[in-house]
């Protein structure tokens, strides 16, 4: 099975797009794991927490 991660807000993932694009992909056959801690322009500091938590992942491409 290939795994994707989706980046997205918050609010964005409350939405129907959301849902009907993680469905796609998984009626597609994909692992999808999701993350929702980001925001526009992140520091430094952020970008880092954010690889630290996918880091040990199995996410294909990566």
């Amino acid at each position: 099975m290939k795994s994707v991660l989706m980046v997205v807000g918050k609010k964005i993932a409350e939405t129907k797009l959301y849902e009907e694009t993680r469905s796609s992909l998984e009626n597609g056959g994909l692992e999808v794991h999701v993350s929702t801690d980001v925001r526009v322009e992140p520091e430094d500091a952020e970008l880092i927490r954010a690889y630290q938590a996918i880091k040990g992942m199995r996410l294909d491409g990566s």
